[in-house]
């Protein structure tokens, strides 16, 4: 993932009244250096006008050390204080 983030492998930023999918359009306009499609999912038929993202099949979401899945994913009201981790199971083959 550090590749994508141009050699980052951690960036913090303040966030205020954010959920989980406007904190990952954030990442996306701001910190994203390359290959996008390997950590957004999109969807070329989408054509509304909607304020968010999310992350591609393949990258576990972690928030506090929990799966977002068992939070509301992109509806998740980031905290302060919460601890967001991205990591990846895709490898080359």
């Amino acid at each position: 993932m550090e590749t994508l983030f141009g050699g980052e492998d951690k960036v913090e930023f303040e966030v205020e009244d954010m959920t989980m999918g406007q904190v990952i359009r954030h990442i996306k306009n701001n910190y994203l250096r390359e290959r996008e499609e390997l950590f957004i999912q999109t969807d070329a038929n989408d054509t509304s006008d909607k304020d968010y993202d999310t992350v591609r099949a393949g990258i576990i979401v972690m928030i506090n050390d929990t799966d977002w899945e068992l939070l509301d994913t992109i509806d998740y009201k980031v905290q302060d204080g919460d601890n967001i981790s991205f990591i990846s199971t895709l490898h080359g083959g």
